[in-house]
């Protein structure tokens, strides 16, 4: 098999892609208010690349909490990955999940990455939307929603891309973390800092474009990489990725 497209997907993957729609533009202000990702759960860094990867063709989703309105809009956006995808993402009302949401206001927004997650009851929350609510605007759902279940399908974020070009000015990210999201020095490092291994991933070259980047401002690092803007669609790399590693 030719050699993939580093993409997030599972493990040691980050996603990476080449935006297929026109992105939004968001304003300074807009910007401030936004909040970032954590993976729960960090995907091994010397595991095989399919260590995260879904070994069947349904992924179910259930909703744990939260109101119709919102519930909706979760289940609609991320059905989008269904498009390109071979594993599918089916919703449920009623019995075990393998994706089971939550709305905690105090829980960030999160996801365990693919399948790397420690042993869970059933019952137990594998994802979180901390800040959607009926009046979050439509933008704000389409980056925080595909980027939620991009991690649910093994995808890791961007900028550990192991060919990421961001050097890092370290104390100007824990201070602007700390303040931002009240992150303490081990998750920005685990979060931000830690790169995958490049002599166990498949990885292209970095793409600023990807569903899976974060804002970065060129403040936080010293070789003045940034990446201006939230991300909110898939790219077509994010879709042509998804489908190779998950053939139908």
């Amino acid at each position: 098999m030719p050699a993939m497209p580093y993409r997030t997907l599972i493990v040691l993957l980050a996603a990476t892609l080449l935006a297929a729609m026109p992105q939004a533009a968001l304003t300074p202000d807009a910007l401030a208010r936004l909040r970032f990702c954590t993976e729960l759960s960090a995907p091994p860094k010397g595991a095989a690349p399919t260590a995260c990867m879904w070994k069947k063709k349904t992924v179910t989703v259930r909703f744990l909490e939260g109101v119709p309105a919102v519930q909706n809009k979760v289940q609609k956006i991320a059905l989008e990955w269904n498009a390109y995808s071979g594993v599918q993402l089916a919703f449920i009302n009623a019995g075990t999940a393998d994706i089971r949401i939550g709305f905690k206001s105090d829980g960030g927004s999160n996801s365990y990455v693919g399948t790397c997650r420690p042993a869970l009851a059933d019952s137990d929350q594998t994802m979180n939307f901390g800040w959607l609510t009926p009046g979050t605007d439509d933008v704000e759902y389409q980056r925080v929603v595909l980027h939620e279940f991009g991690h649910a399908l093994g995808l890791v974020h961007e900028h550990q891309n192991p060919a990421s070009p961001i050097k890092w000015n370290k104390q100007a990210a824990y201070d602007y973390y700390a303040r931002t999201d009240k992150w303490d020095r081990a998750t920005v490092e685990r979060n931000l800092f830690d790169k995958y291994n490049e002599a166990e991933t498949r990885y292209s070259a970095f793409d600023s474009s990807s569903i899976m980047a974060y804002y970065i401002p060129k403040e936080l690092t010293t070789n003045h990489v940034e990446l201006g803007r939230w991300n909110s669609t898939l790219s077509a790399t994010d879709k042509t990725f998804i489908a190779q590693m998950y053939p139908r």
